[in-house]
């Protein structure tokens, strides 16, 4: 890879002012994700410190998470699509 580490587990082993400079080098940051909530345990740590950068973080989501329940019965994937958008 060329250029600094930019994974989170990468960057909770640098110190802030260190990962801050390196998130920082990124420029604006497009996340695209194949399901809602992927961002938050994926990259939460780098959009965070690129938004206090004053960097702009935008997430995409190729679904809208129907499909995501262990309890279809309760949480058909219509119902569950229409609550998470």
């Amino acid at each position: 890879m060329v250029g600094p580490p930019t994974t989170q587990s990468a960057l909770a082993a640098t110190p802030r002012s260190e990962a801050s400079t390196r998130v920082a080098a990124l420029g604006t940051i497009l996340g695209v994700w194949a399901h809602p909530d992927d961002e938050a345990y994926l990259s939460a740590a780098v959009m965070r410190l690129a938004l206090e950068n004053g960097q702009r973080v935008a997430c995409v989501t190729a679904t809208s998470g129907e499909r995501g329940t262990a309890d279809p019965a309760s949480w058909p994937p219509e119902k569950l699509g229409a609550v998470r958008r």
